[in-house]
């Protein structure tokens, strides 16, 4: 993986990663209480890793 040479370059690729981790979490099944405790920590993550870097989560 290259080192994005600006802040919204940056900014970008964390907002991809993010989606590209939620999107692999919620093909775990559910049923597992540790998934589900990944699930919400990785939420939590997502939004003061967006708030800090003041980009919008989808």
């Amino acid at each position: 993986m290259s080192v994005p040479e600006n802040i919204e370059d940056l900014r970008r690729n964390i907002q991809l990663q993010l989606a590209d981790m939620s999107r692999l979490l919620e093909m775990m099944s559910s049923d597992d209480d540790v998934v589900r405790e990944a699930r919400a920590s990785f939420l939590k993550l997502s939004v003061l890793i967006g708030r800090a870097l003041d980009i919008e989560l989808q």
